[in-house]
């Protein structure tokens, strides 16, 4: 995702493992942001012994606003839905949007989209 013009002009590189950074002196501005992590990664063995893997991971578009998560989320689904090609080491045969979920925290401040994708590769 920090190749992507689109995404990294919302979310500079604010890109996470896991969980957003607390907010510190050095990190003020902590949205808009993506936060990424492994949801399952089930491994197939075809009958020519090929290895391949579906992998589905939880992408969260975290922003201030509603909108601003909205445009977080379209950037990734824009640079993600439909892609193949390499990604990494990993030779990518599809990976598609699976689900979409949204909350607000009014207590933290954020508005959440969180899109699982499912990543076919080998």
């Amino acid at each position: 995702m920090m190749q992507d013009a689109a995404i990294t002009a919302l979310v500079s590189d604010r890109i996470y493992p896991m969980t957003l950074p607390e907010p510190t002196t050095k990190i003020q501005n902590v949205y808009p942001a993506i936060v990424y992590q492994l949801v399952s990664d089930k491994v197939e063995t075809s009958f020519d012994a090929a290895f391949t893997h579906i992998t589905r991971i939880q992408i969260d578009a975290y922003a201030e606003t509603m909108k601003a998560a909205i445009d977080v989320s379209d950037a990734i689904f824009t640079a993600l839905h439909g892609y193949r090609g390499m990604m990494g080491d990993a030779t990518v045969g599809f990976c598609l949007l699976e689900a979409v979920r949204m909350e607000h925290n009014a207590d933290a401040g954020y508005y959440r989209i969180s899109s699982d994708y499912m990543i076919g590769h080998k």
